[in-house]
């Protein structure tokens, strides 16, 4: 696995969707087997629902992150950063781009979470639930601060906001991510900086 600076935590909600598994069963730690052609266990309709409620909230982050052209919008426009390796520069933020990547973040995040408010879980995914309970208030509390940012004078205060909700994806909204929809590799918390 390559490291990955914040750039691509500018996947933090933008890695490129990847492609479904081809066969046979995908299962990670605490998730339930997804089912292949080979004839494993199948998900229940409750199941595909929420694993459907994932990949929709998952294609919206995307939608927010990535530009026509297929440019990654939050690592340059909200982090300074010109490319994967490429230091950062507060120089090459953009306000009101971030801002609208912020914005169109904060409503994928809560559209996504008015939906789970309207469903109970699957009981094998539980566990992410929770976690996408409980961190995606914060995340969005910290898209507003980001927004509030981007109004201000500071791009050293666009920066560190956008940080901030960056550590409230990573790892464990990204984790939970993959454990519901593991054919997507949603980051790889592995390479992620801390600034």
């Amino acid at each position: 696995m390559f490291q990955l600076g914040l750039h691509r935590v500018a996947a933090t909600l933008g890695v490129v969707l990847a492609a479904a598994t081809a066969c046979g069963t995908t299962s990670t730690p605490g998730g339930p087997n997804l089912p292949g052609p080979s004839g494993s266990p199948a998900l229940s309709a409750a199941d595909h629902a929420y694993v459907d409620l994932i990949r929709g909230y998952w294609a919206d982050l995307h939608v927010a992150d990535i530009t026509a052209a297929g440019q990654d919008v939050d690592a340059k426009a909200c982090l300074g950063e010109l490319g994967p390796t490429s230091p950062q520069d507060v120089k090459v933020v953009e306000p009101q781009v971030c801002r609208a990547y912020a914005v169109a973040t904060m409503t994928a995040s809560q559209k996504f979470l008015a939906t789970l408010g309207a469903i109970q879980a699957p009981g094998a995914f539980s566990a992410d639930d929770q976690v996408f309970r409980t961190h995606i208030p914060i995340a969005i509390s910290d898209l507003k601060a980001l927004i509030t940012a981007c109004d201000g004078q500071s791009r050293r205060a666009i920066i560190d906001a956008m940080w901030a909700f960056a550590r409230e994806m990573i790892p464990d909204v990204t984790n939970a991510l993959d454990d519901v929809e593991p054919s997507v590799k949603h980051l790889d918390p592995s390479g992620t900086q801390t600034n």
